[in-house]
Parts: structure tokens; C-alpha cells; sequence
């Protein structure tokens, strides 16, 4: 009970719909509480002194402002990320470590520079562009004015290697939450959007009764939805015996519309391995030109997902794009997903078919003996009519 309810304080709470804000408010919260145990620490070290007997007016103007300061900051921020604001949370932190970067004794030592690259680290990937360019400023002329004033002793290699590392941990941390994850974290809201697409497209399919509408429906979620630059469906039909002959029954992407009919491929087109295989196969430009002979020209990649329903494979998903490896372990299994809802719809439009084609049959059995049962009433009419006179 106590650790979870402790646990609110180290997790973000606020449902962030955006996963980059996200990740970037998680990152943050972790910094704001790293900056608070180094000035709970400096705090401690502090006291300690004036209990040894240090003057209170040797702490200098820097202790008194970052005693008020840094908790008021650290717990803004923190207010801040778990109500969602988070760029007001940003220049909370930001504006903290700006404060303890400027030359507060008039003294430029190497904490002051450390700090202040910091502080513009900090500024670049957290605020807009005109408030970081605002900071680096005000920071770079305050630097510059005290700059006249001889530099303050070299601290010594132990006290430089310590401000080192906690100055390279919280930029790390900054950047890792902050910059590197970026199209990780787009990449992620594009799969979340996908994801949501293809929920509604499997309960969209539930009422389709067509093979055709089935099939361009699956295209237009792909190129559509999914934004793909390219893909289309091919089909094994009666005439398919394992050699290259499939029926291509939908397609849609780069300014082409839907195309019909049969194509003839190589033997070791990618199309073709993935029916023997019954595997996703995946080509690049880099492949044999044999193996992506279906390639458009402004396509670099391409996937190609066999629809296998029991022993069957009922024929294969192409999917292109012209990003260079563009599928994702994510992307792949939403993809592999759309193939196998279709399959299963192929298969049931299938047995559909072939009932109402049976109904048909049983029903034209049924009007021929019909007709027969009466013919035979007829003539059977006709003998006995003919007896009796």
C-alpha cells in the first residue's frame, strides 16, 4: 500500500494521448528529482558546515536563493507533469538550472561554464526556439559581462570529475527522454493509430458480403490508412497448378487505381516464395532483381504475406513503400493481423458460395422433378380419360 502510494510520485499520471509528450514528461520527472537529491545533498553538506562553525555570510547569495528556489521549482515542475502541462514544467526545470549557471559571485569557474551548457542543453530540447535563443542569450551576455573579472581557481581533478559526470547524467537523461526517442516515439503513435484503423476495419469486414469489395477495402486501409505507399492482392485461382500463374484482383497506390488480371511471374519472385514458403517474405531494392521483378519503379521495399487458411494458401498480400526498410516488428504483426482477417473472410465468402451454389443446384433439381412429377400427372391424366372412353 505504501509503495504504490508512493509510486504516484515517480510515475507520470496524467494520460498523455500523445506517447512523444509522454515519454518527454517521464524523462523530466526523473531530472526533477535527480536535481532534488543533489540539493538535498548540498543542503546536508551546507548545514554541516555552519555546525562546524562556518559564517553564515561565507555561504554567499547563491545558497539563499537556490534554498528558496530549487524546491519551489522542482516541486512546480513536478505539479506541472502530472496535470499535463508540461511545457510550463520545461521552463520550471529549465529555469532552474539557468539560475544556478549565472555568475551569482561574479566569479567564473568551471561549475558556472558546466552549468551553463547544461542550462542550454537543457533550453534546446525542451523549449521552443525563440525561448532557447532567449536563455543562451541572457546566459552568454551575463557570462561575457562577468567574463572581465579574473577566473576563479581551478577546482581540483576530484571536485571536476564529480561535476562532470552529474552534468553528463542529466544531459543524458534529458536527451534520451527527449531527442533520440523521437521518431521511436512517432513511429509508436503512427502504430497506435494503425492499431485503432485495423480494429475498426474488423468490424467493418463482418458485414461485407463481395470478395471484391472485401479485397478493396483491405487495399484502401493499407494505402489509405496505414499510408503505404503501395499494395495490392493476388489471388490463386482454378488455373494455378504451382507454376507462376496468379490473378491479381486488387491494388491501389501511387496514382493507380485498381488493376485486374493474371500475371505470370519468375520462379523465384518474392510472391512465389512466400506461397511455398507460406512465410512473410521481405524484399529490399538490395534483393536479386529476379526476386522483386513486381516491384514499382518508386518502390524501394516491399512485404509479401501468403493468406493461409488450414492447408490452403489462398494467395498473397504485397505491400510496398518507398522507405527503405520501413517494417517494424509492430508493423509486421498489424500487417500479418490485416492478412489473416482476410483470409478468414476469403474462406468464409468462399463456403458462402459454394452453399448458395449447392441452393442452386438443389433448387434446379427440385423445378426439374417438379416438372417431370407433372409431366407424369399429365400423361398419367391423358391414359386414364382414354380408358374410360
Amino acid at each position: 500500500m505504501i509503495w504504490r502510494w508512493l509510486r504516484r510520485f515517480f510515475t507520470i499520471q496524467h494520460n498523455y494521448t500523445n506517447p512523444v509528450m509522454r515519454m518527454k514528461a517521464s524523462g523530466l520527472l526523473i531530472v526533477s528529482w535527480f536535481l532534488l537529491l543533489l540539493w538535498l545533498a548540498g543542503m546536508a553538506a551546507a548545514f554541516y558546515n555552519l555546525a562546524q562553525g562556518q559564517d553564515v555570510a561565507e555561504l554567499g547569495l547563491r545558497f539563499f536563493i537556490t534554498l528558496i528556489a530549487t524546491p519551489l521549482l522542482i516541486f512546480s515542475a513536478q505539479y506541472f507533469l502530472q496535470h499535463g502541462q508540461f511545457n510550463f514544467a520545461a521552463q520550471a526545470v529549465v529555469g532552474l538550472l539557468f539560475i544556478n549557471a549565472l555568475p551569482l559571485e561574479l566569479v567564473i569557474d568551471f561549475r558556472i561554464i558546466l552549468s551553463a551548457v547544461l542550462t542550454l542543453i537543457a533550453a534546446a530540447l525542451l523549449l521552443p526556439r525563440i525561448a532557447y535563443i532567449l536563455v543562451g542569450g541572457v546566459l552568454g551576455l551575463t557570462i561575457i559581462g562577468v567574463g572581465l573579472l579574473p577566473l576563479e581557481v581551478a577546482p581540483t581533478t576530484q571536485q571536476l570529475t564529480i561535476i562532470i559526470i552529474l552534468t553528463a547524467a542529466i544531459a543524458i537523461v534529458l536527451y534520451i527522454f527527449g531527442v533520440q526517442p523521437q521518431h521511436i516515439a512517432e513511429q509508436s503513435h503512427l502504430d497506435y493509430s494503425r492499431l485503432l484503423e485495423l480494429n475498426r476495419f474488423a468490424r467493418d469486414i463482418e458485414t461485407i458480403d463481395e470478395r471484391d469489395t472485401l479485397l478493396n477495402t483491405t487495399i484502401h486501409l493499407i494505402t489509405q490508412r496505414f499510408h503505404y505507399a503501395f499494395a495490392q492482392v493476388y489471388l490463386i485461382d482454378e488455373q494455378y497448378t504451382g507454376g507462376q500463374l496468379l490473378r491479381v484482383r486488387a491494388g491501389l497506390g501511387l496514382d493507380r487505381g485498381t488493376v485486374t488480371g493474371r500475371v505470370r511471374l519468375r520462379d523465384t519472385s518474392g510472391i512465389l516464395e512466400a506461397i511455398r514458403t507460406r512465410k512473410s517474405v521481405l524484399l529490399t531494392r538490395e534483393d536479386n532483381e529476379l526476386r522483386r521483378d513486381y516491384f514499382l519503379a518508386a518502390t524501394d521495399s516491399a512485404i509479401a504475406i501468403p493468406l493461409v487458411y488450414g492447408e490452403d494458401v489462398l494467395g498473397v498480400l504485397d505491400v510496398q513503400t518507398s522507405e527503405n526498410a520501413p517494417f517494424s516488428e509492430h508493423a509486421l504483426a498489424l500487417l500479418e493481423t490485416v492478412a489473416n482477417l482476410i483470409t478468414g473472410k476469403l474462406h468464409e465468402l468462399e463456403e458462402r458460395a459454394e452453399i448458395r451454389k449447392a441452393m442452386q443446384e438443389q433448387t434446379q433439381i427440385t423445378n426439374t422433378l417438379r416438372q417431370q412429377l407433372n409431366e407424369l400427372r399429365k400423361q398419367s391424366h391423358g391414359t386414364v380419360s382414354s380408358t374410360w372412353e
